[in-house]
Protein backbone atom coordinates (compact mmCIF):
# COMPACT_ATOMS: atom_id res chain seq x y z
CA UNK A 1 0.00 0.00 0.00
CA UNK A 2 2.76 2.56 1.03
CA UNK A 3 4.20 1.97 -3.04
CA UNK A 4 1.46 3.07 -4.01
CA UNK A 5 0.67 5.88 -2.34
CA UNK A 6 4.96 6.75 -3.01
CA UNK A 7 4.01 6.24 -6.80
CA UNK A 8 0.88 8.57 -6.33
CA UNK A 9 3.23 11.31 -4.73
CA UNK A 10 5.80 10.89 -7.58
CA UNK A 11 3.23 11.52 -10.22
CA UNK A 12 1.96 13.99 -8.34
CA UNK A 13 5.43 16.08 -8.34
CA UNK A 14 7.17 14.78 -11.37
CA UNK A 15 4.35 13.33 -13.75
CA UNK A 16 3.66 16.80 -15.34
CA UNK A 17 5.44 19.22 -17.54
CA UNK A 18 6.86 22.02 -16.14
CA UNK A 19 5.42 25.10 -16.01
CA UNK A 20 7.82 28.24 -15.61
CA UNK A 21 6.49 31.21 -14.23
CA UNK A 22 7.95 34.61 -16.28
CA UNK A 23 7.03 38.50 -16.21
CA UNK A 24 7.47 40.73 -18.05
CA UNK A 25 9.00 44.39 -17.17
CA UNK A 26 9.23 47.24 -19.60
CA UNK A 27 9.42 45.12 -22.52
CA UNK A 28 12.09 42.17 -20.97
CA UNK A 29 10.79 38.96 -20.07
CA UNK A 30 12.09 37.53 -17.07
CA UNK A 31 11.90 33.86 -16.87
CA UNK A 32 12.33 31.72 -13.25
CA UNK A 33 14.95 29.25 -13.50
CA UNK A 34 14.78 25.43 -13.07
CA UNK A 35 16.39 24.11 -9.71
CA UNK A 36 19.54 22.95 -12.12
CA UNK A 37 20.36 26.61 -13.17
CA UNK A 38 19.48 28.08 -9.76
CA UNK A 39 22.28 25.47 -8.34
CA UNK A 40 24.63 26.18 -11.24
CA UNK A 41 24.45 30.15 -10.64
CA UNK A 42 24.81 29.78 -6.95
CA UNK A 43 27.49 27.52 -7.33
CA UNK A 44 29.59 29.94 -10.03
CA UNK A 45 28.63 32.81 -7.19
CA UNK A 46 29.75 31.03 -4.51
CA UNK A 47 33.32 31.37 -2.93
CA UNK A 48 35.45 27.97 -1.39
CA UNK A 49 33.21 28.91 2.02
CA UNK A 50 30.05 28.88 0.71
CA UNK A 51 29.56 32.97 0.86
CA UNK A 52 27.53 33.96 -2.48
CA UNK A 53 28.76 37.33 -3.90
CA UNK A 54 25.84 39.65 -4.25
CA UNK A 55 27.20 41.48 -7.21
CA UNK A 56 28.08 38.10 -9.10
CA UNK A 57 24.76 36.55 -8.00
CA UNK A 58 22.26 39.26 -9.63
CA UNK A 59 24.36 39.87 -12.41
CA UNK A 60 24.10 35.99 -13.24
CA UNK A 61 20.42 36.26 -12.53
CA UNK A 62 20.26 38.98 -15.42
CA UNK A 63 22.85 37.47 -17.91
CA UNK A 64 20.89 33.81 -17.84
CA UNK A 65 17.39 34.87 -17.04
CA UNK A 66 16.22 38.06 -18.86
CA UNK A 67 15.26 37.30 -22.45
CA UNK A 68 13.29 39.28 -25.90
CA UNK A 69 9.83 38.02 -24.76
CA UNK A 70 8.58 35.28 -27.13
CA UNK A 71 12.44 34.22 -27.75
CA UNK A 72 14.72 31.97 -26.86
CA UNK A 73 17.34 34.94 -27.09
CA UNK A 74 18.78 36.49 -24.20
CA UNK A 75 19.54 40.00 -23.67
CA UNK A 76 22.68 40.56 -21.44
CA UNK A 77 26.27 39.17 -22.14
CA UNK A 78 28.99 39.19 -19.86
CA UNK A 79 30.46 41.97 -21.68
CA UNK A 80 27.72 43.94 -20.08
CA UNK A 81 28.37 42.97 -16.16
CA UNK A 82 29.91 46.66 -15.38
CA UNK A 83 27.46 48.46 -17.22
CA UNK A 84 25.19 46.90 -15.08
CA UNK A 85 26.52 47.30 -11.25
CA UNK A 86 26.90 50.74 -12.71
CA UNK A 87 22.96 51.60 -12.85
CA UNK A 88 21.12 53.19 -9.97
CA UNK A 89 19.05 51.38 -7.24
CA UNK A 90 15.46 51.65 -8.13
CA UNK A 91 16.26 51.84 -11.76
CA UNK A 92 15.05 49.47 -14.91
CA UNK A 93 17.96 47.20 -14.29
CA UNK A 94 17.41 46.94 -10.46
CA UNK A 95 13.87 46.08 -11.33
CA UNK A 96 14.51 43.53 -13.90
CA UNK A 97 17.28 42.02 -10.62
CA UNK A 98 13.88 42.26 -8.29
CA UNK A 99 11.79 40.24 -10.80
CA UNK A 100 14.71 37.44 -11.28
CA UNK A 101 15.40 37.14 -7.51
CA UNK A 102 11.58 36.47 -7.00
CA UNK A 103 11.07 33.87 -9.48
CA UNK A 104 14.18 32.64 -8.23
CA UNK A 105 12.57 31.91 -4.69
CA UNK A 106 14.74 34.42 -3.09
CA UNK A 107 13.44 36.40 -0.29
CA UNK A 108 14.69 39.73 -1.32
CA UNK A 109 14.29 41.50 2.20
CA UNK A 110 16.40 38.79 4.17
CA UNK A 111 19.34 39.05 1.17
CA UNK A 112 19.99 42.79 1.77
CA UNK A 113 20.47 42.57 5.61
CA UNK A 114 23.03 39.61 4.91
Amino acid sequence: MSNEKRNKLRAKALGQKPVFQKELIEGFEVRQPSLRDRSEIIKTVSDVEGKIDSEKFLTQCLINHIYVPDTDEKVFEIADIEAMISHPTGGLIDKLSQAAMRLFNIDIEAARKN
